[in-house]
């Protein structure tokens, strides 16, 4: 599942530099160079955080992630390349 992927230190949480460190690698996969602005990782990792955080814990946990996910195409999208 997509969220294992961004849970690397495998403590059920996706922590924001996790989420920064994926996004890069993403951006990278898919030719990104625009990387200012909205579309700088950091800036898109707050936003979503701030999005899919439904508990204010600053991380997301997989149901959270799932909701996220499903509530939002374009969020699928970002988050899931290869759909």
């Amino acid at each position: 599942m997509a969220f294992n992927l961004y849970d690397t230190n495998d403590n059920g949480r996706i922590e924001p530099k996790e989420m920064e460190k994926m996004l890069t690698a993403i951006y990278d996969l898919l030719g990104v160079e625009n990387r200012k602005g909205d579309n700088d990782p950091r800036e898109r990792t707050k936003a979503i955080i701030s999005k899919m955080d439904k508990n204010y814990s600053n991380t997301i946990d997989e149901n959270e992630f799932v909701e996220g996910c499903l509530g939002d195409p374009i969020l699928l999208k970002l988050l899931n390349p290869t759909l």
